[in-house]
């Protein structure tokens, strides 16, 4: 397939039955999203034991020890393998295992991310799970008690995810937060693992890779549009990410001819 000499570690999803058999597994370079589908698989995490099933997933962090069982023949799993440095997401979102509640809406997601079972494409991986992790964001963050912090993962992302094509002004995100400058700078490192510079950087450039199936629009175009100086500046930050260049990104997704994301 054309664009498999990439040299990032690209997400895969699969959907997998598993057996009426204790196992346990850890997987030392990525964290795991197990969502239901059909039937059911008991999951221990770290003392959480749940039963992954069509009405609720489990988020499995990188190193951590699981224990699972398949109930019934006809258990079916939608599994999402999430290399650590796939997708920029606020670190804490995989810090420890977690309930993901499955409604109408979200089921329609998983259905979807289910048809790239048999597809090899790694474009397609990419664009899906990264959907699939803004939604999770979302509802981890717009779910418990209510909270007066104006300082939280989902809001901070959030900012920063809609003002991409803006030079980024420390003070002013600190008063958005309210922080002051070095207590805000000093917490975002400690809730994201990277600077607010670097981790506007990546969303930048994985903002770009999304933009790349809009076929009317130019790499200039999308390089301003994500709030690059210009495409040469696109380029240069792309290629350090993904290991290709924003056109051969573009043109392996074409070449492909299947349908991106979910």
């Amino acid at each position: 397939m054309a664009g498999s000499a990439l040299t990032y570690a690209s997400p895969v999803v699969t959907v997998r039955s598993y057996d009426e058999v204790s196992a346990s597994d850890a997987h030392d370079s990525y964290h795991q999203i197990a969502l239901g589908i059909e039937g059911g698989l008991e999951v221990e995490v770290d003392h959480l034991a749940m039963c992954v099933a069509p009405s609720l997933g489990v988020i499995i962090p990188v190193g951590a020890r699981h224990d699972y069982l398949g109930i019934g023949t006809n258990n079916r799993q939608l599994i999402v393998d999430v290399p650590v440095d796939a997708l920029t997401l606020p670190r804490r979102i995989f810090d420890r295992p977690s309930v993901i509640p499955i409604d109408a809406e979200f089921a329609s997601w998983v259905g979807k991310l289910a048809s790239l079972r048999d597809s090899t494409d790694r474009f397609a991986h990419w664009q899906a799970t990264a959907r699939l992790c803004d939604v999770v964001l979302e509802r981890m963050q717009g779910a418990g008690h209510a909270n007066t912090d104006r300082f939280t993962l989902s809001r901070v992302d959030a900012y920063l995810r809609a003002h991409l094509a803006e030079p980024l002004s420390i003070p002013g995100l600190a008063s958005f937060c309210g922080c002051g400058v070095r207590s805000f700078h000093d917490r975002f490192v400690a809730e994201f693992g990277i600077t607010p510079h670097r981790y506007l950087l990546r969303l930048r450039v994985e903002h770009a890779a999304r933009m790349m199936s809009e076929r009317q629009r130019s790499l200039a175009d999308i390089a301003m549009a994500c709030g690059f100086t210009d495409q040469s500046a696109l380029t240069h930050a792309f290629s350090a990410r993904f290991g290709v260049t924003p056109g051969k990104w573009r043109n392996a997704e074409r070449s492909d001819g299947k349908t991106r994301g979910a």
